[in-house]
């Protein structure tokens, strides 16, 4: 199964070249007409990423890596998959979600929605026996069933950075008006990797059901507070009902819905992954105005990938590199994190899939930020502010003497020398100086002038920082290193810092 990769100017450069479906990947049905719900997508580009997935709470495979791909956008914390040809279970919904909980990435569930959709006068409607499509789109997943009465699609976009807005299309192939009961039923994990509780419940609320989390804070693995919230809301009544273990669900459309022959039905629904309760209320809000509307977020969430798509459609290169350049965007796109936790600014991660990636390196985020310059330069700009927003100043309660400096990597979490729990921040660490680089590259994408007069002081007392501490022989060329930490002197049995002429320089320039 291949990996999102950890570098996104490598996959600018060298990514795997991929020409249609990959091989194990998605499934296409018999052709279907132009006019059909069930037809392809315009925009192209299906399944340069194979997203197809089983999830389990068994997340990793080697090299403590998700053994799947997953589909995120907009900065978002959550993100799903598809699920496989011979995995009928799944049918009728999207498989996971995963979920980052603080720094780790989770799988919350192997599918938590799916329809069940039966006639009122008795007949079944089994997608276990449809033909069953799966595609991923540059910005949509979508997943198609075909069936002698009906056919159905599911097309799942963000629309925030907390939130998934899910599109479910009914046609009626008959000549006659077909009332149909739809319910959707879905159920979650209580554990993760070896078997650790989750303290995850399910909750009926007047909209739908909920995932209440309690406060775990495993710092090496998996880190929650009662707070979080994972909630699924309806644009029609439903009547929830969670099972006595709480790990299962059926929310039922409180009144039959009736599909005119050539008239598709089609309801929404939105998915919410939040932190806070603030978080919570605010994507309460914003839901209600995407679920009236939600066809003008399917508008505006396709003009924004074909924007991105665009300008590599107009290469003049083979359609591999076009596939590849794709590939790119989807995993920049993918590897988005937005502003949460002690994260002011959103920023790129080296790989929501690896256990320890869920962070910002400067090293990596110089280069993924010319990257995403090309098509989406806000994100670019902040990928670089989250950094300086920990630039050290004078005045630094922790580490005074590295005035100037950016921290190796930055979580959601402090570091515990500022009062935070995280095992991943790192402070004594310094990465080659490119900051300066990436803004400039940045601003010849944007021309944005503000930007470059933001950045400019803050880059001068960055440098200032490299030729300060990290140029000990005075010949301008600063040498990587790390901070000032005595992690990184030779102490004798006495506590005596051991001095060779080097040393001694550095630390009397240092005084």
């Amino acid at each position: 199964m291949k990996k999102l990769h950890r570098s996104a100017l490598a996959m600018f450069l060298c990514s795997t070249l991929v020409t249609g479906t990959i091989p194990g990947g998605a499934f296409a049905s018999a052709d279907v007409q132009e006019d059909s719900i069930l037809a392809p997508e315009p925009i192209g580009y299906a399944n340069v990423l194979d997203m197809t997935a089983v999830p389990t709470p068994q997340i990793y495979g080697d090299y403590s890596t998700n053994k799947y791909n997953n589909f995120c956008d907009l900065g978002s914390w959550h993100g799903y998959y598809l699920h496989t040809q011979d995995n009928t279970e799944a049918y009728g919904g999207f498989a996971g979600p995963v979920i980052l909980a603080e720094e780790y990435p989770v799988n919350l569930s192997d599918c938590i929605g799916k329809w069940v959709i039966e006639g009122t006068d008795g007949t079944v409607y089994d997608l276990a026996d449809a033909e069953a499509t799966v595609n991923a789109y540059p910005g949509k997943l979508v997943q198609g069933y075909a069936m002698e009465d009906i056919d159905l699609k599911l097309e799942l976009i963000f629309v925030s950075d907390r939130t998934a807005l899910i599109r479910t299309t009914i046609d009626n192939k008959t000549d006659e008006a077909l009332e149909l009961s739809l319910k959707q039923t879905g159920r979650i994990f209580d554990t993760y990797s070896g078997g650790s509780p989750m303290g995850t419940s399910l909750a009926a609320t007047d909209d739908g059901v909920a995932v209440n989390f309690q406060t775990i804070r495993s710092i090496w693995s998996y880190m929650t507070t009662e707070e979080n919230k994972f909630n699924i809301r309806f644009d029609q009544p439903v009547t929830t009902e969670v099972s006595e273990d709480e790990l299962s669900y059926e929310s039922t459309f409180e009144e039959p819905i009736t599909v005119e022959p050539d008239e598709p039905y089609v309801t929404y629904q939105t998915q919410s992954f939040t932190f806070t309760d603030e978080e919570a209320a605010e994507e309460a809000d914003k839901s209600t105005d995407m679920l009236v509307g939600g066809d003008g977020y399917f508008v505006e969430n396709s003009e924004r990938w074909e924007g991105y798509v665009e300008t590599i459609d107009n290469a003049d290169v083979d359609q591999a590199y076009k596939n590849a350049a794709v590939k790119a965007v989807e995993t920049l796109m993918t590897n988005w994190i937005s502003a949460a936790g002690a994260l002011q600014h959103g920023g790129i991660v080296p790989s929501k899939s690896y256990q320890w990636f869920i962070g910002l390196w400067g090293w990596d985020s110089w280069k993924q930020a010319t990257g995403m310059a090309r098509f989406n330069p806000e994100a670019a700009e902040d990928n670089i502010r989250a950094h300086f927003d920990y630039q050290i100043t004078a005045d630094d309660p922790v580490r005074p003497q590295d005035v100037g400096t950016i921290v190796d990597c930055i979580f959601y979490n402090l570091g515990p020398e500022r009062g935070g729990d995280s095992g991943n921040w790192n402070e004594r660490n310094s990465k080659p100086a490119l900051a300066a680089w990436a803004v400039y590259n940045v601003y010849r994408q944007t021309g944005d002038v503000s930007f470059l007069e933001e950045m400019y002081p803050k880059l001068v007392a960055y440098h200032n920082w490299w030729y300060t501490n990290r140029d000990v022989d005075h010949n301008g060329i600063a040498e990587y290193g790390a901070m000032v930490h005595d992690s990184h002197y030779l102490y004798d049995n006495e506590g005596n810092i051991q001095l060779d002429k080097t040393a001694s320089r550095f630390l009397t320039r240092m005084q």
